[in-house]
């Protein structure tokens, strides 16, 4: 049948017939509008004539004029998924994070006063009575045993400072020791002032108890002062050591509390022991290094006077 045939056909139908076939054509369109990508042209139904199509129609208006004529309305576009729910979709929900677990502090026991200060040092060198050398974290240090004062052995020896300085050595040479501080831990000379504790036992007491040393207490370091003060007591009263020809302590001035200092020892950097007593000079800004209760008590320690 040629198109002229189908226009002729077309002119001849009732205005009723007219409007239905307009109407299929038009749904024909709208469905094929829906089926297809947007842009697309539907193709014109089959038998029926191309000039029945009328002008070329954009799919979206096709939707809106199937709108008249149809049910419904215009597609709108899908929205985008929802992401799944866990618990919907049956899944285990994540579980909520470990607290973090406090470290247990562990209760050390607090250290008593004759505890040592730090851990445990090898000596490495005796150089008198009452100096020796360790190794600390790496490092030789000098260590000045705190509160005792054994006789001189270097610039002329002292008597019994040869023996002092060979019981040290023999006591102390190559032993591991441990270290206990004061107030003050160096002295303006850079070395240590210590407690030194061997196998239990202040080697300091021993020194004073065996009468190898005398008491010298140099605030502020007057920890264990009053104990050493007995100890010389009962080494003098017993005629130890350096005491084998002392005077008995009855007939002496007792030694001086931990703070008092009438006659202040110095010791000078060249080694030198200076005393001073009140209206001295020096004596106000003396910081002693050794303290007597007289002078003669300070020269036999090896001092001398000052001489202003």
């Amino acid at each position: 049948m040629t198109m002229n045939r189908l226009q002729r056909l077309f002119r001849r139908m009732p205005r009723t017939a007219k409007w239905a076939v307009a109407g299929i054509i038009v749904l024909a369109l709208y469905i094929s509008g829906i089926s297809d990508a947007p842009g697309q042209e539907a193709p014109p139904a089959a038998g029926q004539p191309e000039a029945v199509q009328g002008p070329k129609q954009e799919p979206a208006q096709v939707s809106a004029e199937g709108s008249d004529q149809g049910d419904g309305s215009a597609q709108e576009p899908m929205p985008a998924p929802e992401p799944a729910d866990p618990q919907s979709q049956g899944a285990e929900a994540p579980s909520p994070a470990a607290e973090p677990v406090e470290p247990q502090t562990q209760v050390v026991a607090q250290e008593s006063p004759t505890d040592p200060d730090r851990g445990s040092v090898k000596v490495s060198r005796v150089v008198d009575g009452d100096t020796i050398e360790v190794i600390l974290d790496g490092v030789e240090e000098k260590v000045r045993m705190i509160g005792v004062d054994t006789p001189e052995v270097y610039g002329g020896a002292e008597p019994y400072g040869p023996e002092a300085s060979a019981f040290t050595k023999g006591r102390l040479a190559g032993q591991t020791v441990d270290l206990e501080f004061d107030v003050e831990e160096r002295d303006r000379y850079g070395r240590l002032l210590a407690y030194v504790w061997l196998d239990g036992e202040m080697f300091n007491e021993t020194l004073v108890r065996e009468g190898y040393a005398q008491v010298m207490t140099i605030p502020p370091n007057v920890s264990h002062a009053q104990r050493f003060v007995a100890l010389q007591k009962e080494a003098r009263e017993a005629g130890r050591g350096m005491w084998a020809d002392a005077p008995s302590s009855e007939t002496t001035e007792p030694s001086p509390a931990a703070g008092e200092c009438p006659v202040k020892g110095n010791i000078a950097s060249d080694g030198e022991k200076i005393y001073h007593v009140p209206g001295n000079q020096s004596y106000e800004r003396t910081k002693p290094e050794g303290c007597f209760n007289t002078p003669a008590e300070a020269e036999a320690a090896g001092y001398r006077p000052a001489t202003r």
